[in-house]
């Protein structure tokens, strides 16, 4: 097994967190996870 996947939603939820540097608000910090893992979302719930 490799952790490769992981590792790269890792990747991307840091470099999200970077670019949203000196926001204070949390909520939007989730949306916009979340809309950067739409497809990863979507294959979850409605496979």
């Amino acid at each position: 097994m490799t952790s490769g996947i992981m590792e790269g939603i890792n990747n991307r939820i840091m470099v999200i967190k970077r670019q949203g540097y000196g926001f204070t608000n949390v909520d939007n910090l989730m949306l916009r996870l979340a809309y950067a893992n739409r497809a990863r979302l979507l294959a979850a719930f409605w496979p």
